[in-house]
Protein backbone atom coordinates (compact mmCIF):
# COMPACT_ATOMS: atom_id res chain seq x y z
CA UNK A 1 0.00 0.00 0.00
CA UNK A 2 2.82 2.34 0.90
CA UNK A 3 4.49 1.50 -2.39
CA UNK A 4 1.29 2.43 -4.25
CA UNK A 5 1.10 5.74 -2.41
CA UNK A 6 4.71 6.49 -3.32
CA UNK A 7 4.07 5.56 -6.94
CA UNK A 8 0.92 7.69 -6.97
CA UNK A 9 2.78 10.68 -5.51
CA UNK A 10 5.58 10.20 -8.02
CA UNK A 11 3.03 10.05 -10.81
CA UNK A 12 1.41 13.30 -9.57
CA UNK A 13 4.81 15.04 -9.44
CA UNK A 14 5.74 13.88 -12.94
CA UNK A 15 2.31 14.86 -14.28
CA UNK A 16 2.64 18.30 -12.69
CA UNK A 17 6.07 18.75 -14.22
CA UNK A 18 4.74 17.74 -17.64
CA UNK A 19 1.86 20.20 -17.30
CA UNK A 20 4.23 22.99 -16.28
CA UNK A 21 6.55 22.22 -19.20
CA UNK A 22 3.59 22.03 -21.54
CA UNK A 23 2.32 25.43 -20.40
CA UNK A 24 5.79 26.89 -20.68
CA UNK A 25 6.17 25.45 -24.16
CA UNK A 26 2.76 26.82 -25.09
CA UNK A 27 3.81 30.27 -23.91
CA UNK A 28 6.94 30.05 -26.01
CA UNK A 29 4.94 29.09 -29.05
CA UNK A 30 2.44 31.86 -28.31
CA UNK A 31 5.26 34.38 -28.34
CA UNK A 32 7.02 32.85 -31.28
CA UNK A 33 8.82 35.46 -33.37
CA UNK A 34 7.17 36.31 -36.69
CA UNK A 35 8.62 36.66 -40.17
CA UNK A 36 7.62 39.20 -42.80
CA UNK A 37 8.45 38.99 -46.49
CA UNK A 38 8.20 41.99 -48.78
CA UNK A 39 7.90 41.19 -52.48
CA UNK A 40 8.03 43.27 -55.70
CA UNK A 41 11.01 45.17 -54.34
CA UNK A 42 13.61 46.87 -56.52
CA UNK A 43 17.28 46.18 -55.96
CA UNK A 44 18.78 49.03 -53.96
CA UNK A 45 15.45 50.09 -52.49
CA UNK A 46 15.59 51.43 -48.91
CA UNK A 47 12.95 50.19 -46.41
CA UNK A 48 12.33 51.36 -42.84
CA UNK A 49 10.30 49.26 -40.38
CA UNK A 50 9.01 50.77 -37.11
CA UNK A 51 7.26 48.94 -34.24
CA UNK A 52 4.30 51.20 -33.52
CA UNK A 53 2.19 49.20 -31.04
CA UNK A 54 2.14 46.04 -28.94
CA UNK A 55 -0.73 43.55 -28.81
CA UNK A 56 -3.38 42.67 -31.35
CA UNK A 57 -6.10 44.56 -33.18
CA UNK A 58 -8.67 45.86 -30.72
CA UNK A 59 -6.14 46.01 -27.90
CA UNK A 60 -3.14 47.75 -29.47
CA UNK A 61 -1.04 49.86 -27.12
CA UNK A 62 1.48 52.32 -28.50
CA UNK A 63 5.11 51.47 -27.84
CA UNK A 64 7.05 53.92 -25.73
CA UNK A 65 8.67 55.39 -28.83
CA UNK A 66 5.25 56.21 -30.34
CA UNK A 67 3.42 57.47 -27.25
CA UNK A 68 3.27 60.94 -28.83
CA UNK A 69 1.09 59.45 -31.59
CA UNK A 70 -1.80 59.55 -29.09
CA UNK A 71 -2.11 63.18 -30.10
CA UNK A 72 -3.04 62.13 -33.64
CA UNK A 73 -6.69 62.07 -34.70
CA UNK A 74 -6.64 58.33 -35.43
CA UNK A 75 -7.63 55.23 -33.46
CA UNK A 76 -5.46 52.28 -34.45
CA UNK A 77 -7.92 49.90 -32.74
CA UNK A 78 -10.87 50.98 -34.89
CA UNK A 79 -9.53 50.93 -38.42
CA UNK A 80 -12.27 49.34 -40.50
CA UNK A 81 -11.39 50.14 -44.11
CA UNK A 82 -8.25 50.18 -46.21
CA UNK A 83 -8.69 53.93 -46.63
CA UNK A 84 -8.71 54.44 -42.85
CA UNK A 85 -5.62 52.24 -42.52
CA UNK A 86 -3.86 54.26 -45.21
CA UNK A 87 -4.68 57.57 -43.52
CA UNK A 88 -3.41 56.15 -40.22
CA UNK A 89 -0.17 54.94 -41.84
CA UNK A 90 0.43 58.30 -43.51
CA UNK A 91 -0.24 60.09 -40.20
CA UNK A 92 2.07 57.81 -38.22
CA UNK A 93 4.81 58.33 -40.81
CA UNK A 94 5.13 61.89 -39.51
CA UNK A 95 5.57 60.63 -35.94
CA UNK A 96 8.23 58.16 -37.12
CA UNK A 97 10.65 60.95 -38.06
CA UNK A 98 13.93 60.62 -36.13
CA UNK A 99 12.74 57.46 -34.36
CA UNK A 100 14.74 54.24 -34.28
CA UNK A 101 13.90 51.82 -37.04
CA UNK A 102 15.00 48.58 -38.65
CA UNK A 103 16.60 49.61 -41.94
CA UNK A 104 16.86 47.26 -44.92
CA UNK A 105 18.35 47.64 -48.41
CA UNK A 106 16.83 45.32 -51.01
CA UNK A 107 19.38 43.22 -52.87
CA UNK A 108 16.75 41.69 -55.13
CA UNK A 109 12.97 41.59 -55.55
CA UNK A 110 12.39 40.25 -52.01
CA UNK A 111 13.25 41.37 -48.49
CA UNK A 112 12.74 38.89 -45.64
CA UNK A 113 12.61 40.16 -42.05
CA UNK A 114 12.77 37.62 -39.21
CA UNK A 115 12.48 37.71 -35.42
CA UNK A 116 9.62 40.22 -35.19
CA UNK A 117 7.64 40.41 -31.94
CA UNK A 118 3.85 40.51 -32.08
CA UNK A 119 2.38 43.94 -32.71
CA UNK A 120 1.63 46.64 -35.26
CA UNK A 121 4.41 47.81 -37.57
CA UNK A 122 4.80 50.78 -39.91
CA UNK A 123 6.71 50.31 -43.17
CA UNK A 124 8.13 53.43 -44.85
CA UNK A 125 9.85 53.17 -48.24
CA UNK A 126 12.20 55.84 -49.58
CA UNK A 127 11.67 57.21 -53.08
CA UNK A 128 13.50 54.93 -55.48
CA UNK A 129 15.51 56.60 -58.25
CA UNK A 130 16.33 54.67 -61.40
CA UNK A 131 17.90 57.07 -63.87
CA UNK A 132 15.26 59.70 -64.63
CA UNK A 133 12.46 57.55 -63.16
CA UNK A 134 11.32 57.97 -59.56
CA UNK A 135 9.05 55.38 -57.90
CA UNK A 136 7.12 56.45 -54.81
CA UNK A 137 5.38 54.14 -52.33
CA UNK A 138 2.73 54.82 -49.70
CA UNK A 139 3.45 53.67 -46.11
CA UNK A 140 1.99 50.39 -44.83
CA UNK A 141 0.51 49.41 -41.44
CA UNK A 142 1.15 45.70 -40.80
CA UNK A 143 0.04 43.34 -38.03
CA UNK A 144 2.62 40.55 -38.10
CA UNK A 145 0.22 38.10 -36.48
CA UNK A 146 -2.11 38.27 -39.50
CA UNK A 147 0.19 39.27 -42.38
CA UNK A 148 3.21 37.29 -43.48
CA UNK A 149 3.83 38.58 -47.01
CA UNK A 150 3.35 42.07 -48.42
CA UNK A 151 3.53 42.84 -52.15
CA UNK A 152 4.74 46.42 -52.52
CA UNK A 153 2.75 48.60 -54.90
CA UNK A 154 4.02 51.80 -56.48
CA UNK A 155 1.95 54.88 -55.68
CA UNK A 156 3.46 56.94 -58.49
CA UNK A 157 6.07 56.26 -61.15
CA UNK A 158 7.19 59.53 -62.67
CA UNK A 159 10.19 60.89 -64.52
CA UNK A 160 12.35 63.53 -62.88
CA UNK A 161 15.08 65.47 -64.68
CA UNK A 162 17.81 67.17 -62.66
CA UNK A 163 19.75 70.28 -63.62
CA UNK A 164 22.58 72.23 -62.06
CA UNK A 165 23.89 75.71 -62.87
CA UNK A 166 27.54 76.34 -61.98
CA UNK A 167 29.86 79.34 -62.22
CA UNK A 168 33.62 79.26 -62.70
CA UNK A 169 36.06 82.19 -62.62
CA UNK A 170 39.33 82.56 -64.48
CA UNK A 171 42.01 85.16 -63.94
CA UNK A 172 40.74 86.56 -60.65
CA UNK A 173 40.82 85.87 -56.93
CA UNK A 174 38.15 88.42 -56.13
CA UNK A 175 34.98 87.69 -58.14
CA UNK A 176 31.74 89.61 -57.48
CA UNK A 177 29.43 88.53 -54.65
CA UNK A 178 26.66 87.49 -57.03
CA UNK A 179 25.62 87.32 -60.66
CA UNK A 180 22.23 87.11 -62.36
CA UNK A 181 21.36 84.53 -65.00
CA UNK A 182 18.20 84.13 -67.10
CA UNK A 183 17.14 80.61 -68.16
CA UNK A 184 15.25 80.22 -71.43
CA UNK A 185 13.33 77.30 -72.94
CA UNK A 186 12.28 77.58 -76.59
CA UNK A 187 12.98 81.30 -76.55
CA UNK A 188 10.84 82.01 -73.49
CA UNK A 189 12.32 82.99 -70.16
CA UNK A 190 11.47 80.34 -67.58
CA UNK A 191 13.22 81.79 -64.55
CA UNK A 192 15.85 84.21 -63.30
CA UNK A 193 18.53 82.81 -61.01
CA UNK A 194 20.95 84.64 -58.73
CA UNK A 195 24.21 82.78 -58.14
CA UNK A 196 25.84 83.85 -54.88
CA UNK A 197 29.46 83.60 -53.82
CA UNK A 198 28.52 82.30 -50.35
CA UNK A 199 26.65 79.43 -52.03
CA UNK A 200 29.57 78.60 -54.34
CA UNK A 201 27.75 80.11 -57.31
CA UNK A 202 25.62 76.94 -57.65
CA UNK A 203 21.90 76.37 -58.21
CA UNK A 204 20.00 73.08 -58.69
CA UNK A 205 16.46 72.30 -59.79
CA UNK A 206 14.26 69.47 -61.10
CA UNK A 207 11.58 69.17 -63.77
CA UNK A 208 9.16 66.43 -64.78
CA UNK A 209 10.17 66.65 -68.44
CA UNK A 210 13.38 66.96 -70.42
CA UNK A 211 14.20 70.58 -71.31
CA UNK A 212 16.83 72.16 -73.49
CA UNK A 213 17.94 75.27 -71.63
CA UNK A 214 19.77 78.29 -73.00
CA UNK A 215 21.24 80.80 -70.59
CA UNK A 216 21.92 84.52 -70.70
CA UNK A 217 24.16 85.99 -68.04
CA UNK A 218 23.67 89.61 -67.07
CA UNK A 219 26.90 91.38 -68.01
CA UNK A 220 29.59 91.37 -65.35
CA UNK A 221 31.80 94.39 -65.90
CA UNK A 222 35.39 93.42 -66.64
CA UNK A 223 34.63 89.79 -67.60
CA UNK A 224 33.83 87.80 -70.71
CA UNK A 225 31.84 84.58 -70.41
CA UNK A 226 31.40 81.23 -72.13
CA UNK A 227 28.79 78.48 -71.61
CA UNK A 228 29.29 74.71 -71.72
CA UNK A 229 27.18 71.68 -70.73
CA UNK A 230 27.97 68.27 -69.24
CA UNK A 231 25.91 65.17 -68.38
CA UNK A 232 26.81 62.91 -65.44
CA UNK A 233 24.83 60.57 -63.15
CA UNK A 234 21.54 61.77 -64.64
CA UNK A 235 22.30 65.43 -63.91
CA UNK A 236 22.74 67.98 -66.68
CA UNK A 237 25.19 70.68 -65.63
CA UNK A 238 25.32 74.09 -67.30
CA UNK A 239 28.71 75.66 -66.64
CA UNK A 240 29.24 79.41 -66.98
CA UNK A 241 32.89 80.43 -67.13
CA UNK A 242 33.83 84.07 -66.65
CA UNK A 243 37.33 85.16 -67.63
CA UNK A 244 38.88 88.41 -66.48
CA UNK A 245 39.11 90.83 -69.40
CA UNK A 246 42.74 91.95 -69.26
CA UNK A 247 43.24 95.11 -71.35
CA UNK A 248 46.38 95.08 -73.51
CA UNK A 249 48.79 98.01 -72.95
CA UNK A 250 49.02 100.51 -75.84
CA UNK A 251 51.57 99.58 -78.52
CA UNK A 252 54.82 101.55 -78.16
CA UNK A 253 56.56 102.53 -81.42
CA UNK A 254 60.16 101.42 -81.41
CA UNK A 255 61.18 103.06 -84.75
CA UNK A 256 60.18 105.59 -87.42
CA UNK A 257 57.51 103.98 -89.54
CA UNK A 258 57.35 106.92 -92.01
CA UNK A 259 57.29 105.70 -95.60
CA UNK A 260 60.89 106.17 -96.89
CA UNK A 261 59.72 105.90 -100.50
CA UNK A 262 58.29 109.43 -100.28
CA UNK A 263 61.67 110.79 -99.21
CA UNK A 264 63.45 109.03 -102.07
CA UNK A 265 60.95 110.39 -104.57
CA UNK A 266 61.32 113.95 -103.23
CA UNK A 267 65.12 113.70 -103.28
CA UNK A 268 65.07 112.44 -106.86
CA UNK A 269 62.72 115.23 -107.87
CA UNK A 270 64.95 117.82 -106.19
CA UNK A 271 68.01 116.41 -107.98
CA UNK A 272 66.26 116.60 -111.36
CA UNK A 273 65.29 120.20 -110.69
CA UNK A 274 68.91 121.13 -109.88
CA UNK A 275 70.15 119.51 -113.12
CA UNK A 276 67.62 121.47 -115.21
CA UNK A 277 68.54 124.72 -113.49
CA UNK A 278 72.25 124.07 -114.15
CA UNK A 279 71.67 123.53 -117.89
CA UNK A 280 69.79 126.80 -118.15
CA UNK A 281 72.58 128.66 -116.48
CA UNK A 282 75.11 127.20 -118.95
CA UNK A 283 73.14 128.64 -121.86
Amino acid sequence: MKKLNKLFKSFIVILSLLLIMGNAQGNVYGEEASTLTFTKCQSGMSLHLYRVADGKFGSYKYTEAFLDAKNANININKLQTSEEAQIAATTLMGYAVNKEDSHFIASGNKVRVEGLSAGLYLLVIDDFHDGHKVSRYLPYLIDVSTSKEIALTKYTNTEIYQYKLLKQWNGTNNPPKSITVDLYVHGKKERTVILEKEKNYAYSWKTNSSRNYSVVEHKVEGYKNTVSTAQKDGIQSIVLTNTKDVKKPPHVKTGDSTNITIYIFLLALSGLALILMGKRLEK
